[in-house]
């Protein structure tokens, strides 16, 4: 066999004598090998790799490497994979918890990095046999009602519970569930958070819960959701905790908050006790020191200081040479700003909880990743900081989903995640069941749906019911039919990327601003999607300006609008800069006045959509008395060789506009008589159109 020096990272056993099993090495083909003890047979080639419980064949020729055999392992049943696994360890190869990993998420159907999580967090669980984890966690799973990876992390912190029978569990979780008032299926899914539990008599459990619900002033259901919270050596200490100091504890924790926050904070000692307790058993004064270092570390206004300690309250339970140590490795080891290391701090509190070689280690591990220089790896943790919390293995499996979810090339995906870096944060397993609502509810085909998310991918930041909602909201009250959803969604995916309820407020805005029905709106936001991302105070504006500027009556505002809908998501200043120019022209004739008094929403809509060009013809005219031969709204304006062979002086009245002094260039003459006219012939003063319009 062929050992590929690219791909081999590890000793694997195989079975095979030692001296093949190195880099580089090639044996003959007339070797003989004992095939007697082989685990595997590896039917190999460089992209495929098919793993059988049988003979080997040591004539095959083929690169091998630790990400086929990852592929082995996760191929087989739990039985063969228990085989393999052992025959590993008793060859003196350490079986790591990516391999178990695989096997396990190939039996249970979970997804590979959560597994992987929960065995690096519980290394005891990598010392069960395979076959006996598999066995009490699909049983634990059936009697408690606990998804599978619950229940594997729940065989994980207690591994005894391998040897105890299911239905004596099932009985025990029943009795806690009964004594603190809550149905199992409540109860259980804390217990697999504390296991330890479920080993104590129920005898000695139903006191101590008495007694330390009475002590801590919480309920029975809040006192199993605390202890739930604990570690093992956390929960024996609190157990033996006297009454009297609980008690203590807590007013002392109370007068930390009062003293450091005042009365009217909005922090509550309890509040912190319940997500972090083991604050119940740490001094006050390393509590008093570390909040004193915290608000020095990170030089915060008492408000966010409140934020930040509610967001981690574990930071109280630290030391104050901890909270420095982590603070200052931090800074070195990424060595950028201390003010920007300040505000990562305080937007992610959990990092001050990392070892200062863990900063190090997972931005190059993203630079690994993702084969970006240093310098964009650090931007995009700059501002997405919860990056740092993850694993390396965690976000490299968050990267590949994100891949495979979004079908698109590395160089695309790479460009995606510097926009919108909270992307590596989410699970791939959740981006893909937000695809998947995509497709079902906008009837998208596969590739449809992942284009969209591509072009789209702050879409993946709404939640499942969101989308959902959002599909109601276009065929109930945009009024979009079934066939035509794709191609909506398609072309103005903005319809969806907001929360329904502005949607609906916006809409009736809409109405009330023209005086429209709901299908009349509905059809302007489908025509002009632009109007759902734009405040309606701007559609307020832009209808006031058509009103007082132009001098539009009501009518012929809303109806102009309601045609055109993009009159009123246009640019404001541009707007207005456009209808006062038109009215200073308007105002010099009465001819002109008269025009757009009677003229139709098509042509308002046209005059408003005039250029400086088209403009600066109608101005010619002004200037030259030409309101009676040149309509208001002439389609000449739209060719400028027309309109110099029908007014040959143009060119000569150019020229000299050109010689004017900047100061005068473009002043027009506004004749006396005619600015009043406008006011009584449009039927509205120029005061009025606001009002009105509202």
């Amino acid at each position: 066999i062929k050992v590929n020096q690219n791909e081999i990272r590890m000793n694997l056993y195989t079975g095979l004598p030692n001296d093949w099993v190195m880099r580089g090495a090639r044996p003959s083909t007339s070797s003989n090998v004992n095939t007697s003890s082989c685990v595997i047979h590896c039917s190999i080639s460089r992209r495929h790799i098919k793993a059988r419980h049988c003979t080997c064949n040591a004539t095959e020729q083929q690169p091998v490497g630790i990400a086929s055999l990852s592929s082995s392992v996760s191929a087989l049943d739990s039985m063969q994979a228990d085989d393999l696994l052992q025959e590993m360890a008793r060859a003196g190869n350490p079986v790591d918890a990516k391999l178990q990993s695989e096997a396990l998420s190939a039996v249970f159907q979970e997804p590979a990095d959560g597994v992987q999580r929960v065995l690096l967090r519980n290394p005891a669980a990598l010392k069960l046999p395979l076959s006996q984890l598999v066995q009490s966690t699909s049983s634990l799973s059936a009697v408690l009602g606990l998804q599978p990876l619950k229940a594997l992390a729940m065989v994980a912190k207690a591994p005894s519970l391998v040897e105890t029978p299911a239905h004596e569990v099932l009985q025990q979780a029943s009795d806690i569930a009964a004594l603190v008032g809550l149905p199992l299926e409540d109860a259980a899914p804390l217990l697999a958070k504390q296991p330890s539990l479920l080993s104590m008599p129920m005898d000695e459990l139903t006191p101590q819960a008495q007694r330390l619900s009475s002590a801590l002033e919480i309920s029975l259901p809040g006192l199993l959701l605390l202890l739930s919270r604990l570690s093992p050596a956390h929960l024996t200490s609190l157990m033996d905790t006297p009454s009297a100091t609980l008690t203590a504890q807590v007013q002392s924790i109370r007068k930390l908050l009062a003293r450091s926050f005042g009365g009217g904070r909005g922090l509550d000692a309890m509040l912190l006790v319940a997500h972090r307790p083991a604050l119940l058993l740490a001094s006050p004064e390393q509590m008093a020191q570390a909040l004193a270092r915290l608000s020095s570390l990170l030089r915060l206004p008492a408000h966010r200081l409140t934020a930040a300690v509610r967001q981690c309250p574990g930071l109280l339970s630290m030391s104050a040479s901890q909270l420095t140590i982590n603070y200052k490795g931090a800074l070195a080891a990424m060595r950028i700003d201390i003010n920007t290391v300040a505000q990562m701090m305080a937007e992610e509190p959990r990092l001050l909880q990392l070892d200062p070689l863990v900063f190090k280690s997972r931005v190059e591990g993203m630079m690994s990743q993702l084969y970006l220089p240093r310098k964009q790896v650090l931007d995009m943790v700059v501002r997405q900081p919860q990056l740092l919390l993850y694993l390396t293995p965690t976000l490299k499996a968050h990267w590949t989903g994100l891949k495979s979810v979004l079908r698109a090339p590395h160089e695309v995906v790479v460009v995606i995640v510097q926009m919108y870096p909270d992307l590596l944060c989410r699970s791939p397993y959740t981006l893909k069941a937000k695809l998947e609502v995509l497709q079902r509810e906008f009837r998208m085909p596969p590739l449809r749906a992942a284009e969209l998310a591509t072009r789209h991918p702050n879409i993946f930041k709404f939640s499942i019911p969101h989308i959902q909602a959002a599909r109601e909201l276009l065929v109930n009250d945009l009024r979009v039919s079934e066939e035509k959803l794709p191609e909506v969604v398609r072309q103005n995916p903005t319809l969806i990327m907001q929360p329904t309820a502005t949607t609906r407020g916006k809409l009736a805005d809409l109405c009330a601003l023209l005086d429209a029905s709901q299908a009349t709106a509905a059809a302007m936001i489908r025509d002009e999607p632009l109007l759902i991302t734009q405040d309606s105070r701007q559609w307020q504006t832009n209808f006031d300006t058509m009103t007082s500027q132009l001098g539009l009556s009501i009518t012929q505002a809303r109806t102009a609008s309601a045609m055109f809908p993009s009159l009123l998501s246009r640019n404001s200043k541009r707007l207005w800069d456009v209808c006062q120019a038109l009215s200073s022209l308007v105002n010099t004739s009465p001819v002109w006045a008269s025009e757009l008094e009677q003229a139709s929403p098509a042509s308002i809509n046209r005059c408003l959509s005039y250029s400086p060009r088209q403009l600066q013809l109608l101005q010619y005219c002004a200037d030259a008395g030409l309101q009676a031969e040149q309509p208001f709204l002439g389609t000449q304006l739209y060719s400028k060789s027309d309109f110099v062979q029908r007014f040959p002086g143009f060119e000569i009245w150019e020229v000299n506009q050109r010689k004017q002094p900047s100061g005068s260039k473009g002043k027009r003459r506004r004749p006396q008589g005619h600015q009043r006219e406008l006011s009584l012939s449009g039927s509205i003063s120029s005061g009025s159109g606001s009002d009105t319009g509202g």
